[in-house]
């Protein structure tokens, strides 16, 4: 049975969670009125985003804050909660309060003196790995999980799944290859195995027997069921993005990504010469929605820092959809390489060196391109030798790859 929701959501509690442990602090209100309104109590413990310090009060949008609409679902999981609840028209303050505690990061939200929500039983973490007919147990997870604390942006059919009985939240990211991307999680096993490989972070991460489902665990989840902060790029530059046909998390170049950087993080030094390493992959396996939200940095009340790299595909075998709803097959990049670039084209060796010498404060940058290279050489023979793993998709992507650095 359905949760019933209100005709409105006026008001919501807005939560932080703790680094250490599980445990909860509500730090303010959200209100919906002719404006979005968010006011922090006097004893708020922390911040709910980077852009909105707690000595600061009050904040006042005509639009949901950029960290809070980070989150919100969008394509296949915002698809399935209008189905979910055809007769109600679904606000973003709606939405919020079905993702709960279930967003990526650390804020939660919940209607004053509501209940607290049922714990929901945990998956089996093996018997996702062992299953052999993932498209047919991945509906089984979107009827039993979403809603009830599971929120993640993007149009690829993913979920949160809970994984820990002592972890009262969703620690499993799961993803379907589905079909019109045929091959797509085993695609994103190869290129984040190429990226482990080269010694670029990735969060831990496993492929179904069958190879239909990609599993991944929780970056901001620490290991005492704490949570990290976490805002991706476009939040950080105060982007809304939660339109489906928004172009705005293609707007601007990995330059400015890498200026963030340098202003947000605690070590920028080392946040820079990670990101031209994620830059370095994203180009040479041909990931073409390397977009604003596929960056992000954690933090805590001491550090900021950048995330491991996360949603990187090789997007040349597909044909794909465009902000404006048309279909292509992906041959630039998300982003332009600098500032006053007038073109997405990837760029040569020359210009991604300069990139990583200029603007990432690299010092040997040509290390970290040839080690990209030797991680993806070796990434190729695992999967080739990797019975989950398509032996056509394997041959497309190493020639791909192959073209991409021969040309580079």
């Amino acid at each position: 049975m359905n949760p019933s929701l209100p005709d409105r959501v006026r008001a919501l509690g807005v939560r932080v969670a703790g680094t250490e442990s599980p445990g909860w602090s509500t730090v303010g209100t959200l209100t919906r009125g002719s404006q979005y309104a968010f006011v922090y109590r006097e004893d708020a413990v922390a911040p709910v985003s980077l852009l909105m310090p707690a000595t600061d009060g009050a904040f006042v949008d005509g639009d949901l804050f950029a960290a809070m609409d980070m989150n919100l679902p969008e394509g296949f999981l915002f698809q399935h909660l209008v189905e979910r609840f055809p007769k109600q028209r679904l606000t973003k303050m709606h939405l919020l309060w079905l993702m709960a505690d279930g967003g990526v990061g650390r804020l939660g939200y919940a209607v004053p003196d509501a209940p607290t929500p049922r714990a929901l039983p945990t998956v089996d973490v093996r018997a996702l790995r062992d299953s052999s007919a993932g498209a047919t147990l991945f509906p089984e997870l979107v009827d039993a999980y979403l809603g009830v604390g599971s929120a993640l942006s993007g149009v690829q059919p993913k979920i949160m799944v809970p994984t820990r009985a002592t972890v009262p939240t969703p620690t499993l990211i799961v993803k379907l290859e589905g079909q019109r991307y045929p091959g797509l999680s085993a695609n994103e096993w190869t290129c984040l195995t190429a990226a482990r490989l080269a010694g670029i972070q990735t969060p831990q991460f496993d492929l179904s027997a069958d190879g239909t489902l990609l599993l991944l665990e929780r970056f901001d989840v620490t290991e005492t069921g704490g949570r990290l902060g976490f805002e991706d790029a476009a939040a950080l530059m105060d982007l809304r993005v939660h339109d489906r046909l928004s172009a705005r998390k293609y707007v601007g170049s990995y330059e400015d990504v890498a200026r963030l950087l340098a202003h947000v993080t605690t070590e920028p030094d080392r946040a820079l010469a990670e990101f031209f390493g994620q830059v370095v992959l994203t180009v040479l396996v041909r990931n073409g929605d390397g977009h604003l939200k596929n960056v992000g940095c954690l933090y805590d009340s001491r550090r900021v820092w950048l995330a491991p790299v996360y949603d990187v595909v090789t997007t040349v075998l597909y044909a794909y959809e465009r902000p404006d709803g048309s279909t292509d097959i992906d041959r630039t990049m998300a982003l332009k390489l600098r500032v006053g670039d007038r073109h997405r084209r990837y760029p040569r060796r020359t210009e991604l060196l300069r990139f990583g010498s200029e603007v990432c404060r690299v010092r040997k940058p040509e290390a970290v391109l040839e080690r990209v290279i030797a991680g993806m050489h070796d990434a190729l023979w695992e999967a080739g030798k990797d019975e989950r793993i398509p032996r056509e998709l394997n041959a497309r992507m190493a020639a791909v790859w192959q073209e991409s650095i021969a040309t580079l």
